[in-house]
């Protein structure tokens, strides 16, 4: 708003008591009534003439400030709007046998005179005060409807925008529902409306299809479909929970991270999740850098020899030797993340960053390897859904052979590698997609891994 709009803002204010005026002409009629059957009672009749005339200079004012009102200048705009006033109202001339001039010409001085208080009394600010004082009160009375008529309305939308049958960029969709609520429609109300139903999405719980099949190894079954569905969901949940608790310090820790960097940290974190599900089944390699990840920590020998490879410092577990974890004696189970190749940012394909979604363009999925005896691989893919790393789909093999890994690359000097690297092979790849444990719940990626170059059918 502009300064000269303070006819406006006094105008606006006075709209939502057009009662009281009302009523005031009530009066003015019923005096004028009164001294028109009464002529005896004079000071009634001063009154009545009196009142009229300050009737006659709000209403003129009123107009003026309102035909004014380009006038940039509010107490120009306020000056020259009381001249035409009180040049009108002297123009008028009432038709009263009991006329008393003298007394009109009080009125219209102190009928002036209050009009200049009050001009001066309200300023641009104490108008905006009051009428956003208003505005709040009419935003809380919306805000009450919504609340009470629109949560089975919120829940619908999201799920028809989850399934694509509504475009969320057709806001004429959602002014239409909205009035159905008969809630006042507005931009700040549509943007309250949108936050809530991306809030609903995000805290939906994502789902997953689990296959029929457990891990193994050795012939022992180490952890079932359910347990692995278990230590998705938490890997889920710990990531938003992080998320959240870093963006509170103002750190996006994804990007932090490093898109390079985060398929290691998906792994670590989801390794962490399949201990706590794994009820002592499995146990962490104390050497970073072993072999496997996840130790077998089942049998009496295998819990005797695994005790006697560390000792507790500051109640820290500390290996006795780097050697005895890489590789280590009893086997486990190794895990790997990735979240999938795509073609280089052309005019037709976006080149993507951390928090894009990225299955629709991803052409490759394969693990990496440090050397060529990987087996017993758990094989985890993860994309970004709601800006979150989100595990997709895991995989397992336990008759991976070196023959399903590509001969190792050594770094080079000035190159950008800085270890040996292994990749899995095709049919590294075809042993890992025919033994889906779980897949997630979502017709894009179900679709997905359809193709015959990964699981090659549908899974729902």
């Amino acid at each position: 708003m502009n300064k000269q709009s303070n006819s406006y803002l006094v105008l606006s204010y006075y709209k939502k008591h057009w009662p009281m005026l009302v009523i005031s002409l009530l009066v003015f009629i019923l005096l004028n009534s009164s001294t028109n059957i009464s002529y005896d009672t004079t000071w009634m009749s001063d009154v009545n003439i009196w009142l009229t005339i300050l009737f006659l200079d709000l209403v003129i004012f009123g107009f003026m400030t309102l035909v004014t009102y380009k006038i940039r200048n509010e107490y120009l705009q306020n000056s020259i709007s009381l001249i035409i006033t009180l040049t009108i109202t002297e123009s008028i001339k009432l038709s009263f046998d009991f006329l008393n001039i003298d007394l009109i010409q009080v009125g219209l001085i102190f009928s002036s005179f209050v009009f200049i208080i009050g001009i001066f009394l309200m300023t641009p600010d104490k108008a905006l005060k009051i009428i956003h004082k208003q505005n709040q009160k009419d935003r809380y009375e919306n805000q009450r409807l919504l609340s009470e008529q629109s949560d089975k309305f919120l829940a619908d939308f999201a799920n028809a925008l989850e399934n694509q049958s509504i475009l969320f960029k057709n806001n004429s969709v959602l002014y239409s529902l909205i009035s159905k609520l008969n809630i006042k429609t507005n931009v700040e109300l549509l943007e309250d409306i949108t936050n809530e139903i991306t809030k609903r999405k995000n805290d939906k719980m994502i789902t997953y299809i689990k296959n029929n099949k457990s891990i193994t190894v050795s012939n022992i079954k180490v952890l079932t479909a359910e347990q692995i569905e278990s230590a998705v969901l938490s890997f889920n949940s710990a990531i938003k929970q992080l998320d959240q608790n870093t963006k509170q310090l103002e750190i996006n820790i994804f990007e932090t991270l490093g898109l390079k960097n985060l398929s290691g940290f998906v792994g670590e974190v989801f390794g962490s999740m399949i201990l706590k599900v794994s009820n002592g089944q499995l146990v962490k390699n104390l050497n970073q850098d072993g072999y496997p990840d996840l130790l077998l920590h089942i049998t009496d020998e295998q819990k005797s020899y695994y005790s006697g490879t560390y000792t507790i410092r500051d109640g820290i577990k500390i290996a006795n030797s780097k050697e005895i974890f890489s590789p280590y004696k009893h086997g486990g189970i190794e895990i790997k993340a990735n979240v999938g190749s795509t073609p280089p940012g052309t005019n037709d394909i976006p080149k993507l960053v951390i928090g894009q979604q990225r299955i629709d363009y991803i052409n490759m999925f394969d693990w990496k390897s440090h050397h060529r005896d990987t087996n017993n691989l758990i094989g985890i893919t993860w994309d970004f859904i709601n800006s979150l790393p989100t595990i997709t789909a895991v995989f397992y093999s336990n008759n991976l052979t070196q023959d399903d890994w590509s001969k190792i690359v050594q770094p080079r000097e000035g190159g950008g590698r800085t270890t040996s690297v292994s990749l899995i092979k095709k049919s590294g790849r075809k042993k890992m997609f025919n033994n889906w444990i779980v897949v997630i719940d979502d017709e894009k990626y179900i679709n997905k891994f359809a193709k015959p170059q990964w699981i090659g059918e549908r899974v729902k």
